[in-house]
């Protein structure tokens, strides 16, 4: 990753490159920071191109971030590393206690650092879990075990899926809503 500077705009962005990349995708970050993903196949001058382009979209999504009410968990690798252990000593007795609350078997748990997602659970029956729970109040760390728990049960988010869930958290939509403040 390379930082740059645009005098004339007064705009720092960061350029990536993935070999994933299809096309040119532009990200503000909580920090405010601008980066930019690129292709291997776009040279660095159409990138600055592309930024001085977008200026007004980079500025709209900046003032959409100061004004947001999400709250930042702060969450990195390093952070990760140095907690992981905490996480998983303070998540799986309360997946324990939930799997054995809701009579659902699991195979393990994982704790892992997962940017989009809170969890997850396979269909050979890993829970896996975001680190970042752990910074959560416990009724959203409940939340999202009961929700990966029930897919031991139900693979989908049908109606029955949500059933269960409700089953077991009655205020299962108050949380979801608050759950989407965080990341």
């Amino acid at each position: 990753m390379e930082r740059y500077f645009l005098k004339e705009l007064g705009i720092e962005y960061v350029v990536k490159q993935s070999t994933r990349a299809k096309r040119v995708s532009i990200a503000v970050h909580h920090t405010h920071e601008v980066v930019v993903t690129k292709p291997r196949r776009i040279s660095l001058s159409s990138i600055h191109d592309i930024v001085r382009q977008n200026i007004g979209v980079i500025e709209k999504m900046r003032a959409k971030i100061a004004t947001s009410d999400k709250i930042s968990l702060g969450a990195s690798r390093e952070d990760y590393l140095k907690n992981k252990k905490l996480a998983e000593d303070l998540l799986a007795p309360r997946v324990k206690a939930l799997a054995h609350l809701m009579d659902i078997k699991y195979e393990k748990l994982t704790v892992r650092y997962q940017v989009s997602r809170w969890g997850s659970c396979s269909s050979t029956g890993t829970i896996s879990l975001n680190y970042k729970l752990i910074k959560l109040p416990i009724h959203l760390q409940d939340y999202v075990i009961i929700h990966e728990l029930a897919h031991r049960k139900e693979m989908n988010h049908s109606s029955r899926f949500w059933k269960l869930v409700e089953q077991f958290d009655p205020q299962y939509k108050q949380n979801r809503k608050e759950l989407q403040r965080y990341f």
